[in-house]
């Protein structure tokens, strides 16, 4: 039997929300199952992609990530990450450009 990877806190990943801010910067975090409706419904307001991390390249992808965070007032905190980083989570996603998109959908 295969196992899922975990994320550094042991827990198994439900939801990557990733995305490019205002200026191009790359961001990217993991929340487990318990906030992942607030995760994705906090990604529409910030404008970030939630996906689920059901694949076996995506968990392994999702335990290099920060955990995300939800706040007491929905808002979500999905810290930056590095540039290579962001690229394996969005080319999972299949959106190898995502982040040409994201800057010019502007």
């Amino acid at each position: 039997m295969k196992r899922n990877k975990k994320s550094a806190n042991g827990a198994t990943a439900s939801v990557v929300v990733f995305g490019v801010d205002e200026h191009g910067k790359a961001r990217a975090a993991v929340f487990q199952s318990k906030t992942a409706d607030a995760a994705r419904k906090a990604a529409g307001h910030m404008k970030l992609r939630a996906i689920d991390a059901g694949t076996a390249d995506m968990q392994a992808i999702a335990a290099k990530l920060p955990a995300g965070r939800i706040q007491g007032d929905g808002q979500g905190f999905v810290p930056y990450v590095r540039r290579d980083l962001y690229d394996q989570v969005a080319g999972t996603a299949g959106e190898r450009n995502a982040v040409e998109l994201a800057v010019h959908a502007e």
